[in-house]
């Protein structure tokens, strides 16, 4: 058992979802938007359906149909240019892609069901923020309960009237819940750079995940087809940007949150 000092240290870990504990690479969207353009007959890599820009799903849609690849093979299919009415119908379309990804993508990463056990054998509170809305990660809780994990709670932009990151609103209402009352013994995990400033505007403490994040866009195969060589050109790339968000620590995957925390709570 972890010799963790609750008394004087971390009381409390609040985790994204998506790329975090569930959908190594945060895959769920670029696997719905592959599956949506394969429908009408245009396929899509990981690297071009990646939204790294944050757009909306009506701009990512207009994004990637006037890519000058599948701009042309949308052309050559259709035999004619895309209009609105095909952004239209391709966004309609999203919707039920993504319900049906976010079940396929929502195994737990590697070392969370350790991690969880961890903090629960040490009394450390567990809370969950997530840019999904509601509606959307009730389609996830049950298939990570099914696999062993539950936090305490949950919070979505819907219950901060779509105030999402980097907005603090969803930690302090799982600090609410999880009767936490010093942003100082707290400590936020995450997968992006938003995560991070949502965990510095709360005053919280902050841990950057490294593999299978979001940062990293890569999805389990082709994370396990890097050499040694460009896993680390994609970390380093992926530590720059923690770094610039101004996080605490960054972690490899969730297990080496057990080193940080004794390092904010003695061991």
């Amino acid at each position: 058992m972890c010799k963790w000092d609750t008394a004087t240290g971390i009381q409390g870990v609040i985790f994204d979802w998506a790329g975090t504990l569930v959908d190594f690479g945060a895959m769920a969207a670029v696997r719905a938007y592959m599956a949506v353009f394969d429908a009408y007959g245009v396929a899509l890599t990981e690297e071009e359906a990646w939204d790294r820009q944050g757009l909306s799903p009506y701009g990512n849609v207009r994004r990637l149909l006037s890519t000058e690849r599948i701009r042309r093979e949308w052309e050559q299919i259709h035999g004619k240019s895309w209009g609105p009415e095909d952004v239209e119908r391709l966004c309609l379309s999203l919707e039920g892609h993504l319900e049906a990804s976010l079940k396929e993508t929502a195994r737990l990463k590697p070392g969370v069901l350790y991690m969880a056990r961890k903090l629960h054998e040490a009394g450390i509170r567990i809370g969950s923020t997530s840019e999904y809305g509601n509606a959307k990660l009730r389609i996830i809780l049950p298939v990570a309960e099914a696999q062993g994990f539950e936090p305490e709670c949950w919070v979505t932009a819907d219950a901060t009237r779509g105030k999402g990151r980097p907005y603090s609103y969803m930690i302090f209402q799982n600090m609410q819940q999880l009767e936490l009352s010093d942003v100082h013994r707290v400590i936020k995990v995450g997968d992006t750079a938003e995560d991070i400033r949502e965990g510095r505007a709360a005053g919280v403490w902050t841990v950057g995940v490294l593999d299978g994040s979001a940062l990293m866009g890569l999805s389990e195969e082709r994370y396990n087809a890097l050499s040694r060589s460009e896993l680390s050109q994609y970390r380093s790339r992926a530590l720059e940007a923690y770094a610039a968000a101004g996080a605490d620590f960054t972690v490899r995957n969730v297990t080496e949150l057990v080193d940080v925390i004794r390092r904010l709570g003695g061991a």
